[in-house]
């Protein structure tokens, strides 16, 4: 086979070897002859499955932007795409490049059908759902409708599947629904069981409607919340409706809320209704707040409680706040929403800490920023509006930080200001300036430049999920001789997910040669224990040089995985228990000290203790817990009769099952491969398969694994 040939071409001749090298198996086995053929089988379906891996690996606007480049042809690209063996990966191929805009109107028909019969054989209800909603952007109006209709039901299978969840796949859906479509979608909410997602989608599609039946609709969204359990998704329900609420609905959410026994989720549970509440009820909330056990809970409340009061009820609030050094409690207090009168009596508050230093400090700060509050308020007394309007512009100007230079306080009244000037020469000459200054602000915040030093610096960041948002988060600021680096270490996330957030942002800054980069070699977790399993299953049917191989390309492939958590640790234990001498000795200086005299299945049982432990120490947990299995027990029973019963196969030849199941495993990842490759081991010790068949096959696997690509 050669790799130099269109893709499709090398599919089919790997198919044709499949076939033969298939048939030839199974007439040796037929024949009770060693099936020696079965070491092609295995190649192939290497071969094969190791395409897959990699299609299914390549995140979407890489493969996108591979098109629009012409680095590869849309020929190879549209095969590539069809082998990806899981069909929510692959419809998201299908929409990339429908997102570029650069097919023609028949190759967009074709690659619409494409994506929408991959959408229909998605498993995953939420995934199906977001696939349809992107697709119906590229339909007609009626089957965009039905497309629409299908997202929000396969949105709905999603809500209705147990283990709960808010429903937020079909609030954002809600956002994007025709007019014509709320009804219908209504009734479909109301008929939901989960409460959870009943009040949040009930809060989003409030928002969607006005007057009598919107609030009909939040009456119904404050009852759901009312049903959820767990405190904190109550929490975090009342937060979703509680800005629109008004009237009776009021008082009731409040209730709702201080009545939370985790006082922890109280101040997320307040946080909409604050500026709703009388006098009377915000003493109540300040009352609970003061309850809050978590300190960082405990000042998000009486943050709430300061914002939106005054007199005796804000200076309790600053009196507890103030005491307090947290950042965030400045972040609301140099904040433009906090008047002057809040910063007076903050300031009386100060002169009372007894801590001499912190007071001076306070202090020093408050009178700072009520001295530019002060000034703002003599400029907005100034009664000529152009020269009114000059003193904010300069004002703007002198702001330290442009990114935040357009939605400053200072620029909001110098719009303001602008707009209700009625001389329409004196309004252009103050808008070109201000739009001046604005650009320069832009100018400023998007020549900023991500250093090598501060790149790094974020490449250490722990938490690969925080890694990656930070590093999209820069991408525009990063010079293209930095690009190949955030290439390299993007592809070394073991969460496609998160590799996704990186290199989606990416892709349209790649060049060819960085693309090409983009492609190859990129982490596959499940991949790589697979392949350290199976060959540690194989390893002992090997003599001692081939195993010694098999075994250090095992321990290298996990040690390259670099994660130091259970990523690493986990597969790590497991191999070591078929190590000796120096590559035990290897394994165990990898390992955290505390793990380093201790067993795989050691540390599962610890875990499992420790879990079982939690549960016995929280029983509310332990009931939410036993509560959530039987609604699954019931809803998988319930599913199972609407399912009719699997044929049980008639048992036959291992062998035979070995290489049907090689035959099905090839058109998936190449994990699997490996795993049936376990099976060969137990036909060994079953005496149903020669052992001398186990060294050419673990030669292959490693070699396939080591070396192959394509193109």
């Amino acid at each position: 086979m050669n790799n130099a040939k269109t893709l499709s071409s090398y599919l089919s001749e790997l198919e044709a070897a499949w076939q033969a090298a298939y048939e030839k198996t199974r007439q040796q086995i037929e024949a009770n002859e060693t099936p020696t053929s079965l070491t092609d089988c295995v190649r192939y379906a290497l071969l094969q499955s190791s395409l897959n891996t990699f299609a299914e690996n390549l995140t979407p606007k890489i493969v996108a932007r591979l098109f629009e480049t012409g680095v590869w042809t849309l020929e190879d690209i549209l095969t590539l795409i069809s082998i990806i063996p899981d069909h929510y990966r692959k419809a998201q191929n299908y929409v990339a490049l429908l997102e570029t805009e650069k097919l023609d109107t028949d190759l967009m028909v074709k690659v619409r059908e494409k994506a929408l019969e991959t959408a229909k054989a998605i498993d995953f209800p939420a995934y199906r759902s977001e696939i349809m909603e992107k697709l119906s952007a590229y339909a007609q109006l009626e089957d965009q409708i039905n497309e629409l209709e299908q997202s929000v039901d396969a949105a709905i299978a999603y809500i209705e599947i147990p283990y709960g969840n808010n429903g937020y796949e079909l609030c954002k859906l809600i956002e994007k629904l025709p007019k014509e479509m709320l009804p219908k979608t209504e009734a479909k909410i109301l008929a939901l069981k989960n409460a959870e997602a009943r009040a949040w989608t009930l809060a989003y599609l409030a928002r969607r409607t006005e007057g009598d039946h919107q609030y009909t609709l939040l009456e119904e969204g404050v009852r759901a919340a009312a049903q959820i359990k767990p405190d904190v998704n109550k929490a975090n329900a009342l937060l979703q409706l509680a800005s629109q609420l008004s009237g009776d609905l009021v008082p009731q959410a409040l209730d709702l809320a201080l009545s939370l026994k985790e006082s922890d989720w109280r101040p997320r549970a307040i946080e909409g209704l604050m500026d709703k509440l009388d006098e009377n009820q915000v003493k109540r909330v300040l009352e609970s707040m003061l309850e809050v056990e978590n300190e960082w809970w405990r000042v998000d409340g009486l943050i709430s409680v300061a914002a939106n009061s005054i007199g005796e009820t804000q200076v309790r609030a600053l009196q507890n706040l103030l005491l307090n050094k947290s950042g965030k409690i400045w972040g609301w207090i140099e904040s433009a929403s906090t008047n002057k009168d809040t910063l007076i009596n903050a300031l009386h508050v100060a002169n009372t800490l007894e801590d001499k230093q912190h007071r001076s400090q306070t202090r020093k700060r408050l009178n700072k920023l009520l001295q530019k509050k002060q000034k703002r308020e003599q400029i907005k007394k100034i009664d000529d509006l152009e020269e009114r309007a000059n003193a904010f512009l300069v004002r703007v100007e002198q702001t330290a930080d442009w990114s935040d230079a357009p939605t400053s306080e200072d620029a909001i009244y110098a719009r303001l200001t602008i707009q209700a000037i009625e001389d329409q020469t004196t309004q252009d000459r103050l808008w070109a300036k201000y739009n001046a200054l604005m650009e320069r602000g832009s100018h400023e915040t998007s020549t900023r430049i991500v250093s090598a030093i501060e790149l790094e610096g974020i490449l250490q960041t722990k938490w690969e999920e925080d890694r990656a948002n930070e590093l999209a988060s820069v991408i525009g600021f990063v010079p293209e001789d930095l690009l190949p680096v955030i290439v390299e270490r993007s592809k070394k996330f073991l969460e496609w997910l998160h590799r996704d957030a990186v290199l989606n942002k990416l892709a349209p800054r790649l060049n060819s040669d960085i693309l090409r980069s983009a492609i190859q070699d990129v982490a596959d977790y499940e991949d790589t224990t697979s392949l350290a399993d199976v060959l540690r299953y194989l390893a002992p049917y090997l003599d001692q040089p081939q195993k010694e191989r098999a075994l250090i390309y095992a321990l290298d492939m996990i040690l390259a995985i670099g994660v130091a958590d259970w990523h690493i640790t986990d597969p790590l234990l497991e191999l070591r228990s078929a190590l000796e001498g120096d590559l035990r000795e290897k394994a165990t200086a990898n390992l955290p000290d505390e793990l380093k005299s201790t067993t795989y299945e050691a540390v599962m049982n610890q875990r499992q203790a420790e879990s079982l432990q939690r549960l016995e120490d929280n029983p509310e947990l332990k009931k939410q817990l036993n509560e959530r299995i039987q609604v699954a027990k019931e809803y998988y029973a319930a599913q199972q009769e609407l399912t009719p019963a699997p044929i049980v196969p008639e048992p036959q030849n291992p062998l035979i099952e070995l290489l049907e199941d090689l035959s099905q495993t090839r058109h998936q990842k190449r994990a699997s491969v490996f795993w049936s490759c376990v099976g060969l081991s137990e036909l060994v010790d079953e005496k149903a398969l020669e052992p001398s068949i186990i060294p050419i096959i673990t030669s292959d696997i490693i070699e396939i694994h080591k070396n192959w690509h394509w193109p």
